[in-house]
């Protein structure tokens, strides 16, 4: 079964900070928090991630711990192109 994880971030506009990132994956677990370290957790085990306008925003603030989890940009879906 390919896993999935979809995530979105909220980010302070002022100060550019990572307030919140959540994440549910098709297999389950779900993720709610602003920890890089536990999100990098979270993403073990998921071969895609997708989320809306994740290219022009998200990647952003989360795209190296997406490339530390070994989850390469080729698969990563942005829906704001669908």
């Amino acid at each position: 079964m390919t896993v999935v994880a979809f995530i979105d971030t909220e980010i302070d506009s002022r100060t550019r900070k990572v307030l919140d990132i959540g994440g549910i994956r098709s297999d389950g677990p779900s993720f709610h928090s602003p920890s890089p370290f536990g999100f990098a957790e979270f993403l073990k085990g998921a071969e895609y991630v997708c989320g809306h306008n994740i290219f022009n925003h998200d990647l952003k603030y989360v795209g190296e711990i997406l490339s530390r989890s070994g989850i390469p940009e080729d698969r990563v879906v942005d829906t704001l192109y669908l």
